[in-house]
């Protein structure tokens, strides 16, 4: 990762070698800034144009001054380049870096957030929550190959590729994710979000890439009623949220669900085990008859919009971000993870 804007380069005197030490250009030089995105405690995100070709991008700008450790992101680097390139996750493009700022450039989805575009949109039907669900688990299995597990998977992380319901979706946001290394299964470190977390993480417990698992289960459960399944009303007290996720106390009993699918909700339930062992698999998930069938209705209800128009504007999309920032903050996520097959 080369440093961008540098001036310090000591000029050689040898003639046929100043193509080679001359200095990088400054991002400016290489990107044109546009509109914002989104803020966080200590990034922002823009539209950019890169100079060349005038192709464009996002690009998550990292203030660095703000940072406990830097080591946060320097990570988040290294997971985005083994990651690589899939058509369902945000891919890094470049990255330069200067003496305030770190610059991740990436895919840039002009959609937007999906669960933002259901609302925007007024309808949302089975079929479609099917195809979401479809690209999301796909986009697990292959990050998963890679040996990384995301840990983060919420709705601000699942974005459109173009202005439309019809569009595929992207997987993004890998700051919390974990690399694992050779041999490794098993993670300690306590991160995410509480109202996406598997029982296992909240637990403190050791836990392995099936958390993935657990929160496509609670994400294909809000695409399909519109509201959280262990916090109906979005009241619940965070001890309270997290004893109920823990107990797995959650139901089909509202009305909206009359007009779901078995299958769908027999995936639901076989995704929220509170039990690794016997929670489905990804690959298990995506052989399903729910995922393969046709048996998806494709009746559009406006119910589950409206109902997510109020979950946009509760605590779980709200507050989501600012956790994220404050565990970096104060060091719950830069720790060393003591993690292995066996752990001690």
């Amino acid at each position: 990762m080369g440093i961008c804007g540098s001036k310090e380069d000591v000029a050689d005197q040898n003639p046929e070698s100043k193509e080679v030490n001359k200095p990088e250009p400054r991002i400016e030089e290489l990107y044109r800034e546009g509109r914002e995105l989104g803020r966080g405690h200590f990034a922002r995100v823009v539209e950019c144009t890169r100079i060349k070709d005038q192709q464009k991008f996002a690009m998550k700008i990292i203030n660095k001054k703000e940072m406990v450790s830097q080591d946060v992101v320097r990570r988040e680097i290294e997971i985005l380049k083994k990651v690589g390139t899939h058509e369902n996750i945000v891919s890094l493009v470049d990255v330069q870096e200067d003496r305030k700022h770190f610059y991740l450039i990436m895919d840039l989805c002009p959609g937007g957030d999906l669960f933002s575009k259901i609302v925007e949109e007024g309808n949302y039907s089975e079929r479609q929550a099917q195809k979401t669900c479809t690209q999301l688990a796909t986009a697990l299995l292959f990050i998963h190959s890679k040996d990384v597990t995301h840990r983060d998977l919420k709705p601000e992380n699942i974005l459109l590729v173009t202005d439309s319901l019809e569009s595929n979706i992207k997987v993004a946001d890998f700051g919390l994710s974990k690399l694992m290394k050779p041999n490794q299964e098993i993670m300690k470190t306590v991160c995410g979000t509480w109202a996406y977390c598997a029982p296992e993480v909240l637990k403190k417990s050791p836990y392995k890439q099936e958390v993935d698992c657990w929160t496509l289960g609670v994400l294909m459960y809000i695409l399909l009623s519109g509201y959280h399944p262990f916090d109906v009303y979005g009241d619940l007290n965070e001890k309270d949220l997290m004893q109920k996720i823990q107990d797995c106390q959650y139901d089909f009993d509202d009305p909206v669900w009359t007009s779901v699918s078995q299958n769908a909700k027999d995936l639901i339930k076989a995704l929220l085990q509170t039990d690794t062992e016997k929670r489905m698999t990804l690959k298990d998930y995506l052989t399903s008859p729910w995922i393969t069938g046709e048996n998806a209705s494709t009746a559009r209800t406006t119910v589950v919009a409206e109902r997510l128009k109020n979950f946009n504007e509760s605590k779980f999309r709200m507050a989501v971000e600012v956790q994220g920032a404050v565990a970096i903050k104060q060091g719950d996520v830069i720790q060393e993870e003591a993690e292995g097959k066996n752990p001690g």
